[in-house]
């Protein structure tokens, strides 16, 4: 709801900007029952802008080259992000744990500030926008096994659009 009221970037980026507040105010605070109220949110946000991630990158990338380019993008930043605990090691040595984890915060809130440049193609999820169903397709497929034929079906829909190239698709397996 938030995602399609808002927009994607702007949830996306509203997440990496409320870990990035919360990070340091858990570092910080040293009450046991502020930590319990503040901790399940650090895990909300802190974890829960990686489930926009793939629905930004995804529009960021051309159809043909989409599969290949989030794959790239999405494993540059597991590799950069394995010196993510040796880096908080090291600071927590020199300087603390509290101000290490605030190093984590400025992490969020540069991810923000690279969020706000992307340009991302403008979807209408209004009601008017939705495909009619005229000029709806749909393709029935079924998967044969030597001999037998497996009966769950796949469904696709497509919205040809004017052009008779398929602009929507979702599919269900039954």
């Amino acid at each position: 709801y938030i995602a399609d009221r808002f927009s994607r970037k702007y949830t996306y980026i509203g997440y990496l900007l409320i870990a990035a507040m919360l990070v340091p105010l858990f570092a910080f605070v040293r009450d046991p029952n502020a930590l319990l109220v503040i901790g399940p949110l650090v895990g909300f946000f802190g974890t829960g802008y990686f489930s926009g991630f793939s629905v930004i990158t995804s529009e960021l990338f051309p159809t043909a080259l989409r599969g290949s380019a989030m794959g790239f993008v999405y494993n540059i930043g597991r590799v950069t992000s394995a010196a993510g605990p040796y880096l908080i090691g090291q600071f927590s040595e020199h300087g603390g744990l509290s101000a290490a984890l605030c190093i984590t915060s400025a992490a969020f809130l540069l991810a923000a500030l690279i969020a706000t440049a992307l340009r991302l193609p403008a979807m209408d999820t209004s009601a008017e926008a939705a495909p009619s169903p005229r000029k709806d397709r749909k393709l029935c497929l079924t998967k044969k096994l030597g001999n037998r034929v497996d009966h769950s079906l796949l469904l696709v829909f497509a919205d040809l659009g004017e052009d008779g190239q398929g602009e929507h698709f979702t599919s269900s397996a039954l």
